[in-house]
Parts: structure tokens; C-alpha cells; sequence
């Protein structure tokens, strides 16, 4: 957690700020890896955990449209021909 707050990415919560402001947490905690007796942790945050009667942080946030197109039906068309030409959109 200690990066994660070298870069500014978290911050500290007092106590008197959730009268002020609506707040949503998002809850997290620590996966200890062993691998040749080599020892690693890694944060695993889980944003659909809620307080009963809360939304959870995923509930909170605005449903889009999908952005992702049929995957399925352009992989197949892509592989109808000999040929295939590819690019960045951007």
C-alpha cells in the first residue's frame, strides 16, 4: 500500500470527512504469493463488495453501451480471407 501512496493514487480517510462528502471505499486485501522461497504480496481490490442497504462502488457508477464490437463474428470474418490488413485506429 505503501507505492500506492508514494504515487498519490490512495489517501487517507478521516473520520469527520464522510459528513461532509459522499464517499465510497473500495475494499481490498493483501495475496501473499510463495515462489522459490521467494515471498510476494499483491493488493487484490474488490469494488462489488457493499455495506448492506449501500451501493457498492461498482453499483455507483453509470452502465455505457458495450465499446467492445462481436468479437467472435470479426475474428471470423478476418480469417475468411488470404490476406488480411491490420492497423491502429489511432
Amino acid at each position: 500500500m505503501q507505492g500506492y501512496n508514494d504515487k498519490k493514487q490512495v489517501e487517507a480517510v478521516l473520520k469527520d470527512t464522510q459528513k461532509e462528502v459522499r464517499l465510497f471505499y473500495l475494499p481490498h486485501h493483501a495475496v501473499k504469493k510463495i515462489t522459490n522461497e521467494e515471498i510476494k504480496w499483491r493488493i487484490v481490490f474488490d469494488s462489488s463488495s457493499h455495506s448492506p442497504g449501500h451501493p457498492s462502488l461498482n453499483n455507483a457508477f453509470e452502465a455505457g453501451p458495450n465499446l467492445l464490437p462481436d468479437i467472435l463474428a470479426m475474428l471470423l470474418r478476418f480469417r475468411l480471407s488470404k490476406i488480411a490488413i491490420t492497423s491502429d485506429g489511432s
